[in-house]
């Protein structure tokens, strides 16, 4: 037992140092003075300024814990703001430390803003903290047990295509997050987006896991629910991801979910739609392809898309149904003084073509209909291609 109590005593001697040392510094040069260093060593390995507004606070037992304030980061070389927060918090274990391993209990930020920008000549504004990530050779392992985030804003501007976005209100919590080695595991991550608009969106991810090029996912939960007008749609999708970080491509295997819409003008009200299949997305092309297999009360659906166009949003696709009553779905004539309201889709670009073995539409019957159909500038077309559609009205 005289070993381990040497050892016990001689640990306990290096973290009452190692502590003491720290809130020597902190106490001696208080921050400001930790301000001005932290801004130095960004601007000195990163050619990026960080500046914070805000308090900052310390605290050192049992846990190393900083409090910051409004703080933000330029862009590289500029002082343009690539990102920025309302405030920060991040809370270290101290004894890990002493095995060059870094444990975080917590880390909070509130009221991020980051600002992604792809240069004309291809590359990303973040291309450089990724560089240094990869190429980094410091046998430093950080484990991070939660990461909350709460309202962020994501904003997107692409100087090829002139095309922006922004997206606000996101919230992110995770719990264990684990990086070292070249390689890194997230788990228990959930996001939700635009709680207070008419677009609300949430993302679980569990089982992630990657290297600094390769990502995986072993499962993704997303739930999407919206409103335009009187139109209320859920989507649940559920699948498995591996994504390709570098090439910035990423392929959905074992896609399954249902969407569902729902309209007081409709004649069933509400309309379901199970679906499966598989999809590759490319974002440096911004374009995506894929199948889709569905069912739609008792038809059968097919869907195929290989030149889908995310921004601006376009599609060319392959629809096969084997049979369908659109009696069912579409509202009757009569109800055209308050139609459904479909504004959201303006936008979209179409093209593809639409085959089905047996179509009754306002009581009548058509066979073997195949349809050329278009959309640009919220007008669509529909123009048949083939001579062999049988029609015959049915009684009632």
């Amino acid at each position: 037992m005289r070993p381990l109590k040497i050892a016990g005593v001689t640990l306990a001697l290096i973290v009452v140092v190692a502590g003491t040392g720290i809130v020597i510094v902190a106490s001696r040069f208080g921050a400001p003075w930790l301000k001005a260093e932290l801004a130095q060593v960004v601007q000195k390995q990163q050619q990026r300024t960080l500046k914070i507004d805000g308090n900052l606070e310390l605290g050192f037992w049992p846990d190393i814990g900083v409090k910051l304030g409004k703080l933000s980061l330029s862009e590289r070389n500029s002082a343009q703001i690539f990102a920025s927060a309302d405030s920060a918090r991040v809370s270290v274990a101290l004894l890990p430390l002493l095995s060059k391993r870094i444990v975080v209990n917590s880390v909070a930020l509130s009221g991020v803003r980051t600002a992604l920008i792809r240069h004309k000549d291809g590359t990303l504004n973040i291309d450089d903290l990724r560089a240094r990530y990869q190429t980094g050779s410091q046998p430093l392992r950080l484990d991070i047990a939660a990461i909350k985030i709460a309202n962020a804003q994501v904003s997107w501007t692409d100087e090829q295509s002139g095309s922006t976005a922004t997206v606000s209100g996101i919230d992110i919590a995770t719990s264990a997050v684990s990086i070292g080695g070249g390689s890194y595991s997230v788990s228990g991550l959930s996001l939700a987006i635009g709680a207070a608009h008419q677009l609300d969106a949430k993302l679980e991810l569990s089982g992630i896991e990657g290297t600094g090029r390769m990502l995986k996912v072993v499962k993704i939960a997303f739930d999407l629910d919206g409103r335009s007008g009187e139109t209320a749609f859920k989507t649940r999708l559920d699948s498995a991801l591996t994504a390709d970080l570098e090439g910035m491509s990423a392929t959905l295997d074992n896609l399954s979910g249902e969407t569902t819409l729902s309209n007081p003008k409709l004649p069933m009200k509400r309309i379901a739609l199970p679906f499966s299949g598989r999809m590759k997305l490319d974002l440096s092309a911004r374009s995506a392809e894929g199948n889709l297999a569905a069912r739609l009360g008792e038809s059968k659906i097919a869907l195929k898309f290989d030149h889908a166009k995310l921004s601006p949003p376009s599609l060319g696709f392959a629809l096969d149904i084997d049979r369908i009553n659109a009696d069912q779905y579409l509202p009757p004539q009569r109800a055209v003084e308050g139609r459904i309201d479909f504004s959201a889709l303006n936008k979209l670009k179409l093209d593809g073509t639409v085959r089905i073995g047996s179509l009754q539409i306002a009581k009548t019957q058509v066979r073997k209909l195949k349809l050329r159909i278009r959309a640009a500038d919220g007008r669509w077309t529909g123009v048949p291609e083939t001579l062999r559609t049988r029609i015959s009205a049915t009684r009632g």
